[in-house]
């Protein structure tokens, strides 16, 4: 009977609508992601869980029909995001000798995204960052242990071993913040001149950004040309995206998913190019003319932060004809299409 219980409240959990993207539980998620004080990699890992981007056994079946779904830990449900960061027996294992207890979310267990939203509630209680970056550090330490046993055949490392990673990895990006030096007054006021006009540095990652789409599709294509200053051509990508029918929020759309691969790539030090004047007017002043442009405002200056420099510049329509045709082109595409002239992971 409990058992059966149990499944009708899970059930009941998962058919739950999702937050919408645009409420103010989800914008206070995201500025909290983005301030915690964790690495930038685990910030970009939790930032895959809530859009549903982890490449989860079930995601990749889902997707390609590929794969057994099944967990592989526990070889009892499908591995989705909610099943192996917060059901797994060997994460309820982990959760039980973990110094945080997150009893006030139990009940959000079937939806990630809504479970991270009720835990990042806990930065207006004392210590509620430090908190939550223990906590994003803990499921990292689930993710890199499930991937040790996916891919290298390793067992599970103890409950114990696992929270010690965690601990310990957090202490030391605390230690670091103690020591970590501002910058002068009058250096923080050249980076903000500078976030929309200036010329790229040598080794500077250059991104030209177009879009296309047409009045009768609901298609949005987008076209980016990736190039190291002064020239190096470094990857391509013809990009498929849904149109939302306003032109300055498919370029956000676009520009959000542009500063998404550059984090993936690991690059540091990028300028994106764009041709979208009320855009880059609206990113400058932080003015946005509506609802879903202020959601994906501030989603494109909070992963701004994520870089050692993230400029905007605006630039006429001809000087990106390429990534303009590539956005053309993107429309007839089923997936998306990537041309790697040059790899490049530097940081």
């Amino acid at each position: 009977m409990e058992e059966s219980a149990n499944a009708e409240k899970e059930k009941a959990e998962e058919s739950k609508p999702s937050i919408t993207d645009g409420s103010q539980q989800v914008r206070q998620m995201w500025n909290t992601l983005w301030k915690l004080n964790i690495k930038h990699k685990i910030k970009i890992f939790i930032w895959k869980c809530l859009i549903g981007a982890l490449p989860v056994r079930a995601a990749i079946h889902r997707k390609t029909g590929l794969g057994d779904p099944v967990c592989r830990i526990c070889g009892e449900e499908q591995e989705t995001v909610e099943h192996l960061l917060l059901k797994c027996q060997q994460t309820q294992e982990v959760r039980k000798v973990a110094p945080l207890q997150w009893d006030g979310a139990v009940d959000q267990q079937g939806d990630f995204k809504r479970w991270w939203v009720r835990i990042s509630e806990a930065r207006k209680r004392p210590k509620g960052m430090e908190h939550i970056g223990l906590t994003a550090n803990i499921l990292w330490q689930v993710w890199k242990d499930r991937n040790k046993k996916e891919f290298e055949n390793i067992s599970s490392c103890s409950a114990a071993s696992t929270i010690g990673k965690a601990q310990k990895e957090w202490l030391e990006q605390e230690e670091s913040l103690n020591t970590k030096t501002s910058l002068s007054p009058e250096e923080t006021t050249s980076n903000i001149e500078e976030h929309y006009q200036g010329q790229a540095e040598e080794g500077t990652i250059i991104l030209d950004v177009a879009t296309t789409s047409h009045y009768d599709q609901v298609s949005l294509g987008i076209g980016v040309i990736a190039m190291r200053h002064p020239s190096i051509r470094l990857v391509e990508w013809a990009l498929k995206e849904r149109s939302l029918g306003d032109k300055a929020i498919d370029e956000a759309v676009a520009i959000k998913l542009v500063l998404c691969k550059a984090l993936e790539l690991h690059w540091s030090r990028i300028m994106i190019h764009s041709h979208n004047q009320e855009l880059l007017r609206q990113l400058k002043y932080k003015s946005p003319s509506n609802s879903r442009l202020a959601t994906l405002i501030d989603d494109i200056l909070n992963m701004q932060k994520l870089f050692r420099m993230c400029l905007f510049c605006l630039v006429k329509e001809e000087s990106i004809v390429r990534s303009k045709r590539l956005s053309s082109h993107a429309l007839g595409i089923i997936v998306d299409e990537e041309w790697n002239f040059l790899s490049d992971t530097e940081h």
